[in-house]
């Protein structure tokens, strides 16, 4: 009987409590400490229902609250407004996330652009006319830049605006919006006037080297435009965007010494076939060789070994026929024995091919 009654003392008669007016003098942690026992609170004012956690009415923050100050930068606001239960911006009423400390509402609204800055958190305007060393140093420690043209936000990563870059048309404008005053025009004429040392003494103490052409930025380790070079179909033209005048169509009929002889001055030798570049280290063209792309010759030619070695490969080819059809027809009965060089010895094997500048492989045709 008891504990039916209790119980229903506990149903009919909940705890609850009447948060007063002047408990908003209370900081949060005083309001939640004086009715953390309660299971409901209402407001003394208005008999509305309070949140538990909350705390609060319409009055939100007792009387640890700040309003922010814009003029501060984010370091400043961040000592100034950490310790307190809520911020509000004047200029609106909203709560500030303590994160950013600054309204995002109003921020976004906003369409002047000094005033959108100093209603973020630490801000400058970007100045195109300082070099890009000038720009690092200037503008590391602000936590957003702004465009003073289109409004639009600065990526550190770039210093200079992409919005802006992308729409000009002018490659003058488009230097200086990159790189500042600090940059040059790579001119058409270049490439045909300058070899690639030239080409390095006369652009190398720049911020950045634009293609009079395509407008692309110039990589200072090749010295020539990507774009262009890929762009181009003739061979001469190719070799005159890549090496400047110092460059020569190669020319495979030669053997290897002839060829070391030719082009060793060069700075670039193309293949007149497939126009990719010799390696001159081998000075033949890997792609073609690779590609099986040759015509009327062996490989071993290709790569220019001896003058008479086609003659002794379709010997060796024939050879190789004769006794293939001779074991298809069974002409011979009795299993053959030959002597493969890998029987011979590392020393027998380098005195027979120590005359040879390349040694390739019966099998798989590769080079040793």
């Amino acid at each position: 009987m008891l504990v039916k009654k209790n119980l229903y003392k506990d149903i009919s008669e909940p705890r609850y409590g009447v948060f007063k007016t002047s408990d908003y003098n209370l900081n949060l942690e005083e309001r939640r400490s004086k009715y953390k026992e309660y299971e409901f609170i209402l407001c003394e004012k208005c008999s509305n229902a309070i949140y538990k956690w909350d705390c609060y009415c319409h009055i939100k923050f007792g009387s640890n609250f700040g309003i922010l100050d814009c003029n501060l930068s984010l370091e400043k606001r961040r000592a100034k407004y950490m310790n307190f239960n809520g911020i509000l911006f004047e200029k609106c009423n909203q709560e500030i996330n303590n994160h950013y400390y600054y309204c995002m509402s109003c921020h976004y609204k906003e369409t002047d652009i000094i005033k959108k800055g100093h209603m973020g958190s630490n801000f400058g305007i970007l100045d195109c006319n300082l070099i890009l060393e000038e720009r690092r140093a200037k503008y590391e420690k602000y936590s957003l830049i702004f465009c003073g043209k289109c409004n639009n936000e600065i990526f550190k990563w770039n210093y200079y605006c992409t919005s802006c870059y992308n729409k000009e048309i002018n490659v003058i404008k488009k230097g200086h919006m990159r790189f500042g005053p600090n940059f040059e025009i790579f001119k058409k004429s270049d490439y045909c006037n300058l070899n690639l040392e030239e080409r390095r003494a006369k652009y190398m103490n720049y911020d950045g080297i634009l293609c009079e052409i395509c407008y692309n930025q110039i990589s200072k380790w090749n010295y020539h435009c990507i774009h262009c070079y890929n762009e181009e179909t003739d061979t001469i033209k190719k070799g005159h965007i890549k090496f400047g005048t110092n460059f020569k169509i190669f020319n495979c009929n030669l053997n290897l010494e002839e060829r070391k002889s030719k082009y060793e001055k060069y700075d670039g030798i193309l293949c007149e076939k497939c126009n990719n570049e010799i390696d001159k280290q081998y000075y033949n063209c890997n792609y073609c060789y690779n590609n099986q792309m040759i015509i009327n010759r062996c490989k071993v030619c290709f790569i220019g070994n001896n003058y008479d070695c086609c003659s002794f490969y379709e010997f060796k080819q024939y050879l190789e026929n004769f006794s293939k059809w001779i074991n298809e027809n069974n002409v011979f009965k009795a299993s053959k024995i030959g002597i493969s060089d890998y029987d011979l010895n590392e020393d027998d094997r380098r005195v027979k091919y120590k005359n040879f500048d390349y040694i390739l492989c019966e099998k798989c045709d590769r080079k040793y």
